[in-house]
């Protein structure tokens, strides 16, 4: 057995360990104040700017070449909003809320009272592999609790200097973090955390979900999905384009919500084409040459868009590169769009995560919405257009995640509206507010008054008895 597999052994023992050690710290510490929270909050803000660069080389190390504003945008500044907000709301969130009491309880009291879980496990992903640890455990921070980490080892300079570096400004019983390979990550799944927080693809995201149900712990899953953006016959097709373009070459389309798809009528795919030329050649005009446009993570994940791409081409697809440039640079994928497209294709069934693009012909926004019906809830979905009636059927017709009208991912940007998919692209929502309740425990509590009804139902039962229960009803 190599170094490798001896590793992931002490990990494996390491979960127990370390799991245990955070759950005798909460047992015997408690909730901590919103003093404490916004302290250990601070101490995430000072790890993030003073070593801003190192965390940025080690992304760029992982994907080969990766833009420095792309982590910056996507990886950082998100992260930096969501602590600017919860420090700023947590005293509102944590207040209990009261709530009305019927008339048959008067003159009692009932409140909710969020309380933490206690330690929560966060299983990250790759493609952005801070965010996708540290956004939420600021929500479990913030809702006061103890978290353990487990970055994605597909990029592993990240892992190692995040786990690094959160050792160095965190206390182990309050933040701790865990690397390893998918051996670790499935004993994450089968410990007995109070929450599983899991980034990734809709495969791993089933096993995960089975392996905590047998210990009956709560998971949430952020997954992903097939996207589309849709433009209507009324929209402005330079403005769509600009920002599909924007959403799909993110990350060189390494992102949950990047644009999977299009559809618009069959008159308007020619038109979209030429814009998608002339906008990619504008943002990336020395490609493949040059650090802005971000390479494929893996030679394997590289394979597999190729295999994608072979297969919808061998299956009637007519492929349209975007790049005026043949060259190639290791894993700089060329971006490429896909005509005359069909449901046999891989391209249609998979969740692309990378430069392809097809575009699917629906002639009317009804024809639109049912497609989109058809297929697997998305993560995100995209309008484009100046109808105020056809926008309104898209937000109250389909059924996604999260809407971003005439932009693309604007929607993930605002960290105050919840974020998460619905049924195949993910379970649970956070950020924001509805991180801090995604984390929390919502205790009610009831404090009776000096008087109640409820003894007066109490047997023998007699006919003053049904008199009381008829009243009850109807002062409901």
């Amino acid at each position: 057995m190599g170094s490798g597999g001896l590793a992931d052994i002490e990990a494996l023992e390491t979960v127990s360990i370390k799991l245990a050690q955070q759950q005798k710290a909460f047992a015997r510490n408690g909730t901590p104040s919103a003093a404490e929270r916004r302290a250990l909050l601070a101490s995430l803000v000072r790890l993030l700017t003073e070593n801003e660069v190192e965390i940025i080389n080690a992304v760029a190390a992982d994907f080969g070449v990766r833009a420095h504003v792309e982590t910056r945008l996507t990886d950082l500044l998100l992260i930096h909003a969501q602590i600017a907000l919860t420090s700023r709301k947590l005293g509102r969130w944590m207040k209990p809320r009261r709530v009305p009491t019927p008339m048959y309880l008067w003159p009692g009291l009932s409140k909710v009272v969020p309380q933490p879980l206690g330690v929560v496990g966060i299983i990250g992903a790759w493609n952005y592999p801070v965010a996708t640890l540290l956004a939420p455990m600021v929500c479990a921070i913030g809702a006061g609790n103890r978290v353990i980490l487990k970055p994605s080892e597909q990029a592993p300079r990240t892992a190692e200097t995040m786990a690094r570096l959160l050792a160095q400004y965190f206390e182990p019983e309050m933040v701790t973090t865990i690397l390893g390979g998918p051996e670790v990550a499935s004993e994450f799944a089968n410990s007995q955390f109070d929450h599983i927080f899991f980034t990734g693809s809709a495969a791993i995201g089933r096993r995960v979900a089975v392996a905590a149900a047998e210990n009956l712990v709560p998971v949430t899953l952020e997954l992903g999905g097939k996207s589309p953006a849709i433009i209507d016959p009324g929209c402005k097709i330079e403005t769509a384009i600009n920002a599909i373009a924007f959403g799909k070459f993110l990350n060189a389309g390494q992102t949950c919500v990047g644009v999977d798809y299009i559809i618009a009528p069959k008159g308007l795919h020619e038109p979209v084409v030429t814009a998608l030329q002339h906008r990619f050649n504008t943002m990336f005009p020395n490609f493949p040459v040059g650090t802005d446009y971000t390479h494929i993570l893996t030679q394997r994940h590289f394979d597999r868009l190729q295999a994608i791409l072979d297969d919808a081409i061998a299956k009637g697809a007519r492929a349209i590169r975007l790049p005026t440039s043949s060259a190639a640079n290791g894993r700089a994928f060329p971006p490429t769009v896909l005509l005359d497209v069909n449901d046999s294709m891989r391209v249609m069934n998979e969740e692309i995560f990378g430069p392809l693009l097809p575009i699917v012909a629906c002639p009317t926004t009804d024809d639109a919405i049912a497609y989109v019906n058809a297929r697997d809830k998305p993560l995100a979905l995209y309008w484009f257009g100046r109808d105020r009636k056809a926008c309104d059927m898209i937000i109250d017709k389909t059924f996604s995640g999260g809407v971003t009208i005439n932009g693309t991912a604007t929607h993930v940007f605002q960290r105050a509206l919840p974020f998460g998919g619905v049924g195949p692209s993910g379970t649970g929502e956070y950020f924001g507010e509805a991180g801090f309740h995604r984390f929390s425990k919502k205790k009610s509590v009831f404090v009776h008054g000096p008087f109640s009804t409820m003894p007066l139902l109490a047997p023998p039962y007699t006919a003053r008895t049904d008199r009381l229960l008829l009243f009850m009803r109807k002062i409901l």
